[in-house]
């Protein structure tokens, strides 16, 4: 890897001597250990059109280090032009920071239970990004973790382009059920194609972009719920209570 006129021989080494605001380029296609990048880091990688497998030893957290990259809180990273992959992290990228995703391809192994784990910031995927999960494993997760100190996440499929291999699930600690529906956003262009989990549906969000939203119901019969009283009424049969 290099920054600047600087070389490096591992893109690790490369990481831990980045300045802010500096760009680290991917001189070929490279294997190497796992990348922990520390609170306050702002940094480009660009990946230069290569190959970085994550195949030697992994990163994170004390008993989970388990992860391909962990990008920690308080970090802006960028990374384009590339492809990133594993056959050995559970979790390709761990990321608690605001993280942009730009032409980048993202691909776990088997073992890869979570390729792209969001659990705080923002999350931004751009320009032909793909991220492709293996059999039923999760492509990537939308998750609001307050108990663990993180206060709100978003991921933004910004361009048409992304292409999504894999389940994605939106889910939350239990702690905050309430706050789950305002503080863990997914949002999409308007016309892109994802189906919208069963008791949410897609709302305008601002122009050209759609965001999740749990549908709000009035009424109910029985086990069948309806979004307002009027729905419920026209519904109701003979003798049966609407609630």
């Amino acid at each position: 890897a290099q920054i600047g006129e600087t070389k490096y021989r591992t893109l690790k080494e490369a990481v831990e001597a980045v300045g802010e605001n500096e760009t680290i380029t991917l001189l070929g296609n490279a294997s190497g250990d796992g990348i922990k990048v520390p609170s306050g880091k702002k940094f480009t990688l660009d990946l230069g059109g290569f190959t970085y497998e994550v195949d030697g030893e992994t990163v994170g957290s004390p008993g989970t280090e388990t992860n391909g990259f962990q990008l920690l809180k308080g970090s802006d990273i960028t990374i384009k032009n590339g492809k990133i992959t594993t056959d050995k992290a559970k979790i390709l990228i761990q990321k608690y920071c605001n993280l942009t995703l730009e032409n980048v391809t993202l691909i776990g192994g088997e073992v890869t239970q979570y390729v792209l784990s969001n659990n705080n910031g923002t999350t931004t995927l751009n320009g032909s990004t793909t991220i492709t999960a293996q059999g039923d494993n999760v492509a990537f997760d939308v998750y609001y973790w307050p108990n663990n100190g993180y206060e709100s996440v978003t991921v933004e499929i910004g361009d048409e382009d992304v292409e999504i291999y894999g389940r994605i699930e939106y889910d939350h600690d239990g702690t905050d059920p309430e706050g789950f529906k305002e503080n863990a956003k997914l949002i999409i262009p308007s016309g892109y194609e994802l189906k919208a989990p069963e008791g949410y549906e897609w709302a305008d969000y601002e122009a050209g972009k759609q965001i999740l939203k749990a549908i709000t119901y009035l009424a109910q019969i029985g086990e069948t719920k309806y979004r307002t009283l009027k729905e419920a009424v026209e519904a109701v049969g003979e003798n049966e209570t609407i609630t």
